[in-house]
């Protein structure tokens, strides 16, 4: 049956006329385009990257879910969300892919006062008192210029192309999750 029915759609799409299948195929596209861009809760884009908020180097595509950074020699960036956090639970989904980040691709949260970008390769996310960070690279955590293995004692273990981070503002905890 759906073969039938992919057959007489293939017919009338054969007999129609330039004009309409360009038409057809334009109103396709746009309706395509508007499905894609109102699939993204605005939940998500009430807590996505802050394009106002992060160093000169980053630039938050028109998904407005993704931010890139561009080639800079010599600095660290950093982009902060949209939203700050004092109480409950709240989980980002982050995906890096392992061959796009550098020796220092640290994820993690900051206060409002914690710089955005320095001269230097260094893990930026947790090098202060006002930030905490894990360096998906290296595998260590990073908090107050300290650092500690994590996972501790897995040295084969790689860090999956997506990471969740768990922010439990009630406990005071900042976890990564690799699969949910």
């Amino acid at each position: 049956m759906g073969a039938e029915q992919s057959m007489s759609l293939h017919q009338r799409r054969m007999q129609a006329s330039p004009v309409n299948s360009l038409f057809e195929r334009a109103v396709l596209d746009a309706l395509l385009e508007i499905a894609e861009e109102s699939s993204v809760p605005s939940e998500q884009i009430e807590h996505a990257w802050d394009p106002d908020d992060c160093s000169p180097m980053f630039r938050v595509l028109s998904d407005r879910l993704t931010a890139r950074r561009l080639p800079s020699p010599l600095t660290t960036d950093a982009i902060r969300g949209k939203k700050g956090y004092s109480q409950g639970r709240h989980v980002w989904e982050i995906t890096w892919e392992r061959d796009e980040r550098g020796s220092h691709a640290v994820i993690g949260i900051a206060l409002p006062q914690f710089p955005l970008q320095c001269l230097g390769y260094i893990p930026l996310v947790g090098s202060n008192s006002e930030s905490w960070g894990w360096n998906l690279s290296k595998k260590v955590s990073f908090h107050d210029g300290n650092e500690s293995a994590y996972p501790a004692n897995n040295p084969g273990f790689f860090v999956p192309d997506t990471v969740y981070c768990i922010l439990d503002m009630d406990n005071a905890t900042l976890r990564q999750v690799f699969s949910l």
